[in-house]
């Protein structure tokens, strides 16, 4: 007997469906990264490298082609640390570098420093 299973992802407000392959597997790429204020990874998985850039500005590289991916990023401490100023992170493909995600952390006055969480899934 042949049995599929199912994942539901929550992602950017929208719900994903994703049926796993018969070897379990979820079929598609999940990266992460937790990046601190000063722009140091914290902790993720298939990372090369984190930086910040400028002010609010951030790179993280990744160990693979994530342009057809999907980015989805929020402000959020590396520890039980809370945020609960009015800030937003904002992810985007990273211009001339593949491998790479451009996240803006920015607050109701500009670009500010913050630590943040980001997510790419990428299909397989």
């Amino acid at each position: 007997m042949h049995t599929t299973l199912f994942f539901v992802l929550a992602l950017a407000g929208a719900l994903v469906t994703v049926a796993a392959a018969p070897d379990k597997a979820l079929g598609m790429a999940l990266l992460s990264a937790v990046v601190d204020q000063n722009g140091n990874l914290d902790r993720g998985a298939g990372i090369v490298s984190s930086a910040r850039v400028s002010i609010g500005q951030y790179e993280v590289i990744f160990n693979q082609d994530v342009r057809e991916c999907t980015y989805v990023a929020t402000v959020g401490g590396t520890t039980i640390d809370t945020y609960t100023n009015k800030m937003i992170a904002s992810p985007a493909r990273r211009d001339q570098q593949d491998n790479g995600v451009w996240v803006r952390v920015s607050a109701g006055s500009g670009h500010v420093d913050a630590p943040f969480h980001l997510t790419v899934v990428c299909g397989r």
